[in-house]
C-alpha cells in the first residue's frame, strides 16, 4: 500500500494518466482506504509527506498529487460517515453509517495536532498553499462536529494550545494580557506564528458555517446538533477564543500588508460570530480600543473587516429599544463618524469621482468596501426604523439595558427614565442615515445602491401621506398614530419641508437609476431590469406619499430638456441626455400604474373611470394635462433615438383619453407618425387608408377597361417579403414586457447579420445585407403595382 501511494506522489490530479490511475481506481482505493483499519495509514502519509516539504515548489507538487486527493478523501469519509448527510453538496461514495469508537478520539486529535504543526512548520512558516490550509480547516471542523462535545470536550483548550507551545514565552505574552506586544510585523517576524493563526481563523469559519448555515435550511437533527455545538462553545471556550484574537488584532500592524490580512480576517470572524454569541464578548472596553485605532486607517481591507463586525453587532438579535438604539448611538461616535471621513468612504457619500487606482486589486478592494458600508447603513437604519417604532407605538419601553454603554467615550443617554432624550437621539440618526442611504443609492455600483434600498423603503412607510407639514424643518416629536383596518398601528412622520427637499433629492437619483443602458451584455441587461423593478417599487411608494412631487420632478426635467432643445438640436445632445429624457418618459408611463385615479362625491370615496388620469376631479389631472401638452406639442418624438420614440408612442397609447379633451394635438401626433413613415407606405396614411386604396384601384381599372387595355394588379405583402421591423426596438420593447433576456439575446443573435436574396424567374441574386435606419410601424402594409405588358 505504501509503495501504491507513492507512486501515485509522482501523478498530478491536474492532468490525465489514464495508464497509471483512471477514475474507478481511486474510487476503489478511497473505498478501501476509508475503513477503521486504514485511515491511519492515510493520515501518517499526509504528514510525513508535508513535513519533508521545504519549499513552495515541493509543496506544489504534494497538494497536486493523486496521492494526496486520495488520502483526504479517505479521512473526509472515515470523519463524517455518521453525518454524511450533513455535507449532502459535497461528493460521496458511500452513505453507511459506522459506530463511533472512544479509541478513536485520541488518534483523530493527535492527527489534527501533527497535521496543523506540520502545515505551520512547512517552508519555515512561509506556505502559501490555500489547498492544504482548506484541508485542515475542513478536517478539524468535521472532527469538532463529530466529537465535540460529547467525546472530545478539550478539542478547542488542544487547538488554543498550540500557540502556547509553539512559540514559547512569545505567545505567553499574549494569552496573558501582559502588555510585552509582538515585535511587528508578525508575518515578518514570526512567520510561524502568522500561519497558525491563519490556520485557526479558517477553523472559525468553517465551523460558522456549520453551526448558522445561511444558505440552506438544516433539518431538525442538524439544528440540534449545531445548537448543542454552540451552547458547549459558549460555556467553555468562546471568552477564550475572542480574547486570543483580540491580542492578536493588539499587536499585529495594521501597515504591513500581511498582517493587515490578518486583522481583517478576524473582525470579519467576530462579525459572523457576534449574531450567537454573548454580545459583551465584543462590546467591552478591549475590543473597542482596537476599533478606535482601525476606522481611521486608509486600507480598504481592513475597513472592510470593520464594516462587517459592526454590521454582525447590529443584526444580532436584542430588544430594539433599549439595547439595539444604545449600541447604534454609541458606535455612531466610536466607528461610524470616523469611517465616514476615510476617503474612499467620504467620495462615495460626496458622489464625487475616485482617483484612478493603480492596480485592478484596489478597485475591487474598495468596491468591497462600499458594498460593504452600504449593507452596514442599510442594516442599521432598519434598526433604527424598529427601535422608532417601538418607542412611539407604547409607552412602555423595554426591560434593562443588557449593553454596557460605558465603553464609548460618549455615553448614549438611552434609558427607560429618558423616554422622550432617546426618541429625539433615535429620530436624529433615522435622518442622518437616510441622507446617507440617497448617496449611496446614487452610487454607480448595483450591489451599492441595494445595499441601503430596503431601509429605504422602510423609512419612506414612515412618512405620512398628504400635504407638507406646517413644521418648517422641525423634526416631528408627535408623530401621528393611524388605526389600520387590522387594528394594528402605524406610526406615520409629517412631510415637513426638509422630508420633501430629501424625497425631491431622492426621486432625482432614482431618475438617473432608471436611465437604460445602451452598451450592457446580455447578464448586465437582467440585471438591470431587476434592479429597474425595484426602484419603481420606491417610486411608486413615493408616489402615494406625494403624488405632486412625482409629477413635479418629470416637469420640472422634461422643461429642462425642450429649453435647451431649440438651441442645442435634437442630433447634437449627448446619449447621456438622450438616456435622462427616455429614463423621465418611462417613469411619465409608469406612472399610470402608481397613481390611484378617485373622485370624491357627496364625501364618499369612488373610483373613477379607467384611465381618466385628466379629470377634473382628479386631484392631479391638471398636473397630467400640463405634462402631456409638453410631449405632444414638442419635437421630442423627432429625435433620433430610439428608446425615447419608443416611450413617446408608448406614452399616447396609455394616455389615449387625453385626446378626447385635446383633440388637436392627436393630429401633431399623427404628423409626427406620418412624417417616420417611409413614402411608400401605402397604410396608415392620411390620404392611404384602405378605403382611398379601392377608389385608387377602381378608377384605374375602369379606365383602362374603357380604353380596351390587358391589366394586371399585381399585389405584394412587404411585410411577409421583407422584415421591416427595427429590430433594436424590438428587442427593447420584449424586454420591457419581461421577457426572459436570454430568450432575446438568443432571437437578437439569430436575426444579426441578417443578408437577404431575391429570386426572379429561378435566378437568385447576390446576397445583400439588410439593415433598417427608421423607426416604423410594426403593422403590415400592401403596395399595389399594375403591369400593362402582356
Amino acid at each position: 500500500m505504501e509503495l501504491y501511494l507513492d507512486s501515485l506522489r509522482n501523478v498530478s490530479m491536474l492532468t490525465e494518466h489514464e495508464s497509471v490511475v483512471n477514475q474507478q481506481k481511486l474510487i476503489e482505493l478511497i473505498e478501501h482506504l476509508s475503513s477503521t483499519q486504514n485511515w491511519e495509514f492515510c493520515s501518517s502519509f499526509l504528514v510525513e509527506n508535508l513535513e519533508r516539504c521545504d519549499s513552495v515548489t515541493a509543496l506544489n507538487s504534494f497538494q497536486n498529487s493523486a496521492a494526496f486527493f486520495v488520502c483526504c478523501r479517505s479521512i473526509e469519509l472515515f470523519i463524517k460517515v455518521p453525518y454524511v448527510l450533513l455535507f449532502s453538496f459535497i461528493f460521496v461514495l458511500r452513505t453507511a453509517s459506522r459506530p463511533l469508537t472512544l479509541a478513536e478520539v485520541p488518534k483523530v486529535s493527535a492527527f489534527i495536532t501533527r497535521w496543523i504543526r506540520a502545515f505551520i512548520s512547512c517552508c519555515s512558516g512561509h506556505a502559501t498553499s490555500q489547498i492544504i490550509k482548506k484541508k485542515v480547516a475542513q478536517f478539524t471542523c468535521l472532527s469538532i462536529i463529530r466529537y465535540y462535545p460529547q467525546h472530545w470536550p478539550t478539542a478547542f483548550d488542544e487547538i488554543l494550545a498550540i500557540f502556547s507551545n509553539f512559540s514559547g514565552k512569545l505567545c505567553l505574552f499574549v494569552m496573558n494580557k501582559t502588555d510585552r506586544p509582538i515585535t511587528p510585523p508578525l508575518s515578518k517576524s514570526h512567520p510561524n506564528l502568522a500561519s497558525l493563526l491563519s490556520v485557526f481563523l479558517e477553523i472559525l469559519k468553517e465551523l460558522d458555517s456549520f453551526v448558522l448555515n445561511r444558505d440552506a435550511q438544516l433539518t431538525s437533527e442538524e439544528v440540534s446538533r449545531a445548537n448543542s455545538i454552540k451552547d458547549s462553545m459558549r460555556v467553555t471556550c468562546l471568552p477564550a477564543i475572542i480574547h486570543t484574537m483580540t491580542q492578536f488584532m493588539r499587536n499585529l500592524d495594521a501597515s504591513e500588508h500581511a498582517d493587515c490580512e490578518l486583522i481583517s480576517s478576524c473582525l470579519q470572524i467576530l462579525g459572523l460570530y457576534a449574531s450567537w454569541i454573548d454580545v459583551s464578548l465584543i462590546v467591552n472596553i478591549e475590543c473597542f480600543s482596537i476599533l478606535r485605532t482601525l476606522v481611521c486607517c486608509p486600507t480598504p481591507s481592513l475597513l472592510t473587516g470593520v464594516c462587517q463586525l459592526l454590521k454582525g453587532l447590529v443584526c444580532k438579535g436584542m430588544a430594539p429599544f433599549p439595547d439595539k438604539l444604545s449600541l447604534i448611538i454609541g458606535i455612531w461616535s466610536e466607528s461610524l463618524e470616523p469611517m465616514m471621513s476615510v476617503p474612499f468612504i467620504a467620495r462615495a457619500i460626496a458622489n464625487a469621482p475616485f482617483p484612478h487606482p493603480s492596480k485592478d486589486d484596489e478597485i475591487s478592494e474598495v468596491t468591497e468596501l462600499i458594498e460593504d458600508f452600504s449593507t452596514l447603513f442599510g442594516s442599521i437604519g432598519y434598526n433604527l426604523v424598529e427601535a422608532y417604532r417601538t418607542l412611539v407605538s407604547s409607552n412602555v419601553c423595554g426591560g434593562p439595558n443588557t449593553v454596557d454603554t460605558s465603553i464609548f467615550s460618549r455615553s448614549p443617554s438611552v434609558s427607560s427614565q429618558a423616554l422622550h432624550s432617546a426618541l429625539d437621539q433615535c429620530l436624529e440618526k433615522l435622518e442622518m442615515v437616510f441622507d446617507v442611504s440617497i448617496s449611496l443609492l446614487a452610487h454607480p455600483d448595483s450591489n451599492v445602491s441595494q445595499g441601503v434600498l430596503p431601509f429605504i423603503g422602510d423609512y419612506l412607510g414612515l412618512l405620512k401621506t398628504g400635504a407638507i407639514s406646517d413644521q418648517s424643518g422641525k423634526l416631528s416629536k408627535s408623530p401621528t398614530t393611524n388605526v389600520q383596518a387590522d387594528g394594528e398601528k402605524k406610526i406615520l412622520l409629517e412631510l415637513s419641508e426638509p422630508r420633501q427637499f430629501k424625497l425631491d433629492r431622492l426621486l432625482q437619483v432614482l431618475l438617473d437609476k432608471l436611465k437604460y443602458p445602451t452598451d450592457a451584455s446580455a447578464e448586465e441587461m437582467e440585471d438591470f431590469e431587476e434592479d429597474r423593478q425595484e426602484f419603481l417599487g420606491i417610486v411608486r411608494i413615493v408616489a402615494r406619499i406625494q403624488g405632486a412631487l412625482v409629477l413635479k420632478t418629470i416637469q420640472t426635467t422634461l422643461q429642462n430638456f425642450l429649453t435647451r432643445l431649440p438651441a442645442v438640436g435634437a442630433k447634437d445632445f449627448r446619449d447621456d441626455n438622450l438616456a435622462h429624457l427616455d429614463a423621465c418618459l418611462y417613469l411619465f408611463f409608469s406612472l399610470g400604474e402608481f397613481l390611484k385615479v378617485r373622485l370624491v362625491l357627496f364625501k364618499i370615496l369612488a373610483s373613477a373611470p379607467r384611465n381618466d388620469h385628466f379629470s377634473q376631479a382628479y386631484v392631479h389631472g391638471e398636473k397630467m394635462s400640463e405634462i402631456m401638452t409638453s410631449i405632444c406639442d414638442s419635437s421630442i418624438s423627432s429625435i433620433d433615438y430610439f428608446p425615447v420614440q419608443l416611450n413617446f408612442f408608448e406614452i399616447i397609447g396609455r394616455y389615449d383619453k387625453f385626446f378626447n379633451t385635446h383633440p388637436k394635438l392627436l393630429l401633431n401626433v399623427l404628423a409626427v407618425r406620418d412624417s417616420m413613415m417611409r413614402p411608400n407606405h401605402a397604410g396608415f396614411h392620411a390620404g392611404r387608408g384602405c378605403a382611398d386604396q379601392i377608389f385608387k384601384l377602381r378608377r384605374i381599372l375602369e379606365f383602362r377597361h374603357s380604353q380596351q387595355q390587358p391589366t394586371a394588379v399585381w399585389f405584394v405583402d412587404f411585410a411577409a417579403a421583407f422584415d421591416s421591423i427595427h429590430r433594436e426596438s424590438l428587442w427593447r420593447r420584449n424586454a420591457l414586457d419581461c421577457l426572459p433576456l436570454k430568450i432575446i439575446a438568443m432571437i437578437n443573435a439569430y436575426y444579426s447579420s441578417t443578408t437577404a436574396l431575391v429570386l426572379v424567374h429561378s435566378n437568385l441574386s447576390q446576397p445583400f445585407g439588410l439593415a433598417f435606419d427608421k423607426f416604423v410601424s410594426c403593422r403590415p402594409f400592401c403596395s399595389t403595382t399594375l403591369s400593362t405588358g402582356f
